[in-house]
């Protein structure tokens, strides 16, 4: 009765892999109509190198897509939580979205809705869409972004920003704030 069982599952195994080889030419995107080759639920993902934590990712849904060219996309359509860590700092810091977007032969990285990145000296980037260009290790939106820094500093960029994607060099669009100033500061 075992044997039977293993033998229903290669089968199904195989034909699962024909129908995968058989899909046709597919563009670069996935279409809502497009299946995922792997759907992950409940996922949580560690990453470590040299023994060090680097990553600790958690997502309700992970939708994975292999197109051709060796182009990978990865949807995270119902939200992601991202904590990154880096060397000889305290405090790690924080990557929130309704929804994510990778394109990992790009290094692309796209997140929207109710975003939140905190960084490790606390300062709190809040906006509805963002892009990471990894290679480049910079952030960068065109959306309405407020920036919420650890001394009290308030500003809002109403055209977006370009930053370091650890929010030290930034470069804001059409911006507001308030800039606390201590009774030795002059104007």
């Amino acid at each position: 009765m075992k044997q039977r069982s293993y033998l229903r599952r290669y089968f199904l195994l195989i034909s699962l892999v024909f129908y995968a080889s058989c899909k046709g030419d597919i563009s670069h995107k996935a279409d809502k109509n497009e299946t995922p080759d792997r759907v992950f639920t409940q996922a949580h993902i560690i990453h470590k190198d040299s023994g060090e934590l680097k990553m600790d990712l958690k997502a309700p849904v992970i939708e994975q897509y292999q197109f051709e060219q060796g182009k990978n996309q990865k949807l995270f359509p119902s939200g992601i939580h991202v904590i990154f860590y880096e060397k000889n700092k305290i405090t790690p810091g924080h990557l929130k979205a309704h929804w994510a977007e990778e394109l990992e032969s790009e290094g692309l990285y796209k997140a929207k809705g109710q975003v939140e990145i905190i960084n490790a000296q606390g300062d709190t980037l809040r906006t509805d869409e963002i892009f990471w260009n990894r290679g480049e290790k910079k952030i960068y939106t065109n959306a309405l972004t407020q920036i919420h820094r650890a001394d009290g500093t308030e500003l809002t960029a109403k055209n977006g920003l370009e930053s370091s994607e650890d929010l030290n060099d930034l470069i804001l669009k059409n911006t507001e704030g308030t800039i606390p100033l201590k009774e030795n500061d002059s104007l």
